[in-house]
């Protein structure tokens, strides 16, 4: 016997103007157990999975984007992720950077007051570098002591200097 779920009601935000979706990647087949558990029977993959980014706007005119995505260039991610894609077996299919896809949407880089990573996973990441210097990289408590020195100081971090300098 299924249940009705409950009607939730949300008011209305007043902190934002708009968030904006940003689809730049698919890719897989991915296997569901890298991403969740328990496994349910019969569906062992996803065929494609997206890899979404965010613009939020304030109704100050301040921006802001919610991780990167996978960047176009996927082979020059830090030497242990570039190693990494490959066993994957992914098809990994890139529209362009997402700094690419803003600034094609009217989006001027330059508006951009910061870039936050969710985390520091490569599918979400993308190239910060894409971004003018004086946007900043905003990470979670704990992520420089254990991801800082990047690569090529730090050949085995999974990200790289030019990430965020």
């Amino acid at each position: 016997m299924s249940k009705i779920p409950p009607v939730i009601f949300i008011p209305q935000g007043k902190a934002l103007q708009a968030v904006r979706l940003i689809n730049p990647v698919n890719f897989g087949p991915a296997v569901i157990k890298r991403f969740m558990e328990p496994s349910v029977p019969g569906l062992e993959t996803f065929r494609s999975s997206p890899s979404l980014s965010f613009l939020l706007e304030h109704h100050s005119g301040r921006k802001l984007v919610f991780d990167l995505g996978i960047r176009k260039d996927y082979e020059n991610y830090s030497p242990t992720i570039a190693k990494y894609i490959p066993t994957t077996n992914y098809e990994i299919e890139v529209a362009g950077n997402v700094a690419d896809i803003l600034q094609d949407d009217g989006v001027s880089l330059g508006d951009i007051e910061a870039v936050i990573w969710s985390h520091w996973h490569w599918d979400h990441i993308g190239d910060p570098s894409t971004f003018p210097a004086t946007t900043d990289l905003v990470v979670g408590p704990g992520f420089k002591k254990a991801m800082l020195p990047g690569a090529p100081s730090n050949p085995e971090s999974p990200i790289l200097e030019s990430d965020y300098e």
